[in-house]
């Protein structure tokens, strides 16, 4: 089993693990998949076929795995065993959708 924001459940547990509330995340999913697509001009669930490791399949999760890394201090193993994904894994897709997300914030 690993960490999903859908097993999120108080506005405490939403700051604390995104540093945002459920409204706030839920906009910035919605940005976050207007942006991806514009720029890489597939969505998630095409992009989920290239490699293996590519484990998200929608924007939530994408942008709660890359907050709950930025929020949270974990070294790749750890990220990776919370994400049911290898550390290398971890460190792939982190570098992999954080220029999404700076994107937002700079936009």
């Amino acid at each position: 089993m690993s960490l999903s924001y859908k097993d999120i459940r108080t506005d405490r547990q939403w700051r604390s693990a995104t540093g945002l509330s459920e409204q706030k995340f839920t906009f910035l999913a919605a940005q976050l998949g207007k942006v991806y697509q514009e720029l890489r001009s597939k969505s998630a669930e095409k992009m989920r076929n290239v490699k293996q490791q590519f484990i998200f399949t929608t924007y939530e999760e994408m942008l709660f795995f890359v907050l709950f890394i930025l929020k949270n201090t974990l070294t790749w193993d750890n990220a990776g065993l919370i994400f049911g994904i290898s550390g290398g894994d971890a460190h792939l897709n982190l570098t992999r959708f954080s220029p999404f997300y700076k994107l937002l914030w700079s936009g």
